[in-house]
């Protein structure tokens, strides 16, 4: 009964049920607005993390890069000087007049590398 006497005083009072409209619809724009603001917010982070992301990465992987690049280079330079080194060996001993098969033993080429020689000089 009193809930029917409650319903009826309100009913009857337009502006009571006026305020209550616009506080609903204050209420729904304001959470309407923090999950708006709460999904930009997160989406921004998440661009500002993977941007971050990324360039921590690219700095990292170039730094790695250079590393690997430059052990790879010395250790290519370091084969190349050594076979230098041994082609210098055998076209001296071609000239101190060793044989091929000898020049081969001493340094490790094959009989064909060192004849190769022969045609060089």
């Amino acid at each position: 009964m009193q809930a029917k006497e409650s319903l009826s005083a309100i009913s009857g009072d337009r502006d009571l049920w006026i305020a209550q409209y616009r506080q609903e619809i204050a209420e729904r724009d304001f959470i309407s607005d923090r999950n708006a603001s709460m999904r930009k917010g997160r989406n921004e982070g998440l661009a500002q993390g993977l941007k971050q992301g990324m360039k921590q990465g690219l700095k990292q992987g170039l730094k790695q890069g250079m590393e690997q690049g430059l052990e790879l280079g010395i250790a290519q330079g370091l084969e190349r000087g050594k076979n230098e080194r041994t082609y210098e060996l055998a076209r001296n001993f071609l000239r101190m007049g060793l044989s091929p098969e000898q020049i081969a033993d001493g340094t490790g080429l094959s009989v064909s590398e060192v004849m190769s020689l022969l045609d060089g000089d």
